[in-house]
């Protein structure tokens, strides 16, 4: 009876160490608490605090964004996107900015390592033709 419970525990350490490879990275966000919704063409992209993620309607899929998967920090304040530029905009609670188009993520650390006094973070933004606007 010993060696059945030895020999199964041993089994399930062995199996649940194949779960992640080394050097691999696995997130757990929270994808409940959605705070910002908008549209762009096929797609219907929703950000939570810690995370982002979309919903194919062509595919009928979703997607997430997150840290480990493209995005450069977490804590998400707000986001834009651009149809003419293709271009999804993400602002965090820190003043970073991420500008995401054809699958690469290009953070703008201007506005959080620039010397302006007062509050920096970025509350909302829009974009009007080629040019983004935010509001700190």
């Amino acid at each position: 009876m010993k060696r059945y419970l030895l020999l199964t525990l041993l089994l399930l350490g062995t199996f649940s160490a194949w779960s992640q490879a080394v050097g691999e990275w696995r997130d757990h966000n929270s994808f409940v608490e959605v705070r910002h919704v908008q549209t762009a063409g096929s797609r219907v992209y929703c950000a939570t605090r810690s995370a982002m993620f979309y919903y194919d309607k062509d595919e009928f899929s979703v997607k997430p964004l997150t840290k480990v998967s493209g995005l450069s920090d977490v804590g998400i304040s707000t986001f834009a996107y651009s149809e003419q530029l293709r271009c999804l905009a993400v602002a965090y609670s820190n003043s970073g900015l991420d500008l995401i188009m054809d699958g690469r993520t290009e953070n703008v650390a201007d506005i959080r390592t620039g010397n302006i006094s007062g509050d920096k973070q970025i509350y909302s933004m829009r974009f009007r033709g080629s040019k983004l606007y935010l509001a700190t």
